[in-house]
Parts: structure tokens; C-alpha cells; sequence
């Protein structure tokens, strides 16, 4: 495939970025090439990764959602438990997720300090190395400060529509474990 096709481009069309990538405009060693095409690589994986973000917060509100309707209208407050527990699944799915994402940045910012020329010893080929560097909490050789997994967890983007799924399922929950007299609907009232 060549890149105008990957890059949704008009045939033969060029911009700066893939000129300089296959070595036209500057003399650019092989290098360098494996670098930028390593810098792409890593970009879409991040890209990637949020998307699947999105998926898995498609999936809280509509189970969580699904679950809260449910028990409102099958009248079984259990159900509003499993909206919570839902949401919080969904939840630590996505810090685990954006925890691993976030360890693909070491390597990006020591590509991009590279083509700055303000760390020349980056070598192609190393996400692996630099991913399990990052990972495992040592610091990587860029200086950046090292991956924490527990930092997603108060993320306003990762936390954002969880938390509102489990907060109002466990505020229905709450509220109907301690009914007050008359407060439940008028057909419980009638049962008794």
C-alpha cells in the first residue's frame, strides 16, 4: 500500500512529513526511517486505544442504563447492584486500558526528542524494551516521568460516564432500600 492510500491522500499526492519520511526532501538514514515509521506505528496504537475507549463507555451506559430501567420497572431493586457493579467492571476495564496506553507515550516522546536532536541515542525498533520500561514503573532513559496505572483511576476522561451510572444507580438503590411510608409507588401500595 503505498502512503498516499494510507494516508487517504489524492494519488501522488505528498505532504512535508512523507517526503521527509521516505528520505526526498532531506538525507535521511535508514534510521531515521524506522523511527518515523515506528513514531506512526505507536500514534495509531494510542488512536486505537481510544477508540476502544469509546466502545467500552458505549457499553457501561447501555448496560448500566438497561439495568437501572429494569429495576425500575420490574420493581426489583437488585437490579440497580448490578447497574452499579456494572458500570464500576466497565470502569477498571478502561484504567487498566488507558494504563497501558499510556505507556506507549515514553516511547513517542523519545522518538519525538530525537527528531528534536535533544536525545540522539534513541535507537529504532525498541517499543517493546520501552513499553515493559514504562510498565514495570522504571523510569525510561527520555526522563519522562514513569507510568503509574493508578493515575487513570481519577481521570476525568476515564472515570466520565461510569461514575454517573454507578452514583445514580446507587442513589436509586439508597433511596429505595428506605422507603418511607407512601413513598413507594401507588401499585406496591395496593399489594398490600
Amino acid at each position: 500500500m503505498g502512503l498516499d492510500k494510507a494516508f487517504g491522500l489524492p494519488p501522488g499526492a505528498r505532504t512535508g512529513q512523507m517526503a521527509a519520511r521516505e528520505g526526498l526532501a532531506m538525507g535521511v538514514t535508514d534510521e531515521q526511517k524506522l523511527l518515523a515509521d515506528e513514531y506512526m506505528f505507536l500514534q495509531r496504537a494510542v488512536e486505537e486505544f481510544d477508540a476502544k475507549a469509546l466502545t467500552i463507555k458505549g457499553w457501561s451506559v447501555t448496560v448500566g442504563s438497561a439495568a437501572i430501567a429494569a429495576a425500575i420497572q420490574q420493581d426489583v431493586p437488585e437490579l440497580l447492584l448490578a447497574a452499579a457493579s456494572s458500570a464500576v467492571g466497565f470502569w477498571l476495564t478502561e484504567v487498566i486500558r488507558k494504563g497501558q496506553q499510556r505507556t506507549f507515550y515514553f516511547r513517542i516522546f523519545e522518538i519525538e526528542r530525537y527528531f528534536e536532536r535533544s536525545f540522539p541515542d534513541t535507537r529504532p525498533l525498541q517499543i517493546s524494551t520501552t513499553w515493559w520500561r514504562a510498565h514495570l514503573g522504571k523510569d525510561p532513559p527520555s526522563g519522562r516521568p514513569r507510568s503509574n496505572f493508578l493515575t487513570p483511576l481519577i481521570l476525568p476522561g476515564v472515570l466520565l460516564p461510569h461514575i454517573a451510572i454507578a452514583g445514580a444507580a446507587l442513589f436509586l438503590n439508597w433511596n429505595w432500600a428506605d422507603p418511607k411510608p407512601d413513598a413507594r409507588p401507588a401499585v406496591e401500595q395496593k399489594k398490600r
